[in-house]
């Protein structure tokens, strides 16, 4: 049987760090993360800003001093650690305990989970996937019928 090479050498190593081994998202890992985050930056923004609007959130931080935009990232943190750990947690194959509970032997510290979630950027790199997304969008709407339902340019 012929297999191409090529694949082999394009797969990126996996590598582990603190016990976490930080490999490419598979194209089912990538959309488990994105229906995990959907109701997130609502959560995150209702705790940081509770009874406010997103017109109102927006005026403030259009308005907003350093001292401001400091206490908000700050609140960020602790807005909504279960659910971001469970992010991570799910993203990274990290048991939720090692992130959340105090008394976890193996616990990862903040700069450890740093360095992991630094990695993990680099081994999933996504700005060609939404680039090529865009192109493939536009050449759908070139060639292949994106619009379908529009009038055609013809009538």
């Amino acid at each position: 049987m012929f297999r191409d090479k090529s694949l082999k050498m394009s797969l990126p190593k996996a590598k582990t760090l603190y016990g976490v081994t930080v490999k490419k998202l598979t194209v089912a890992k990538f959309l488990q993360a994105i229906q995990l985050t959907e109701g997130l930056p609502e959560l995150v923004l209702d705790r940081l800003f509770p009874g406010k609007s997103a017109m109102d959130i927006l005026a403030m931080l259009s308005d907003a001093k350093k001292e401001t935009l400091l206490g908000i990232a700050s609140r960020f943190l602790f807005s909504a650690p279960e659910e971001i750990a469970g992010i991570l947690s799910s993203l990274l194959d990290i048991p939720a305990e090692r992130l959340l509970d105090p008394e976890c032997k193996d616990g990862l510290r903040p700069s450890e989970l740093a360095e992991i979630l630094v990695a993990f950027y680099e081994a999933n790199d996504l700005s060609d996937f939404f680039g090529n997304v865009r192109r493939l969008k536009e050449l759908g709407a070139q060639n292949f019928g994106f619009n379908a339902g529009l009038p055609s340019a013809k009538a």
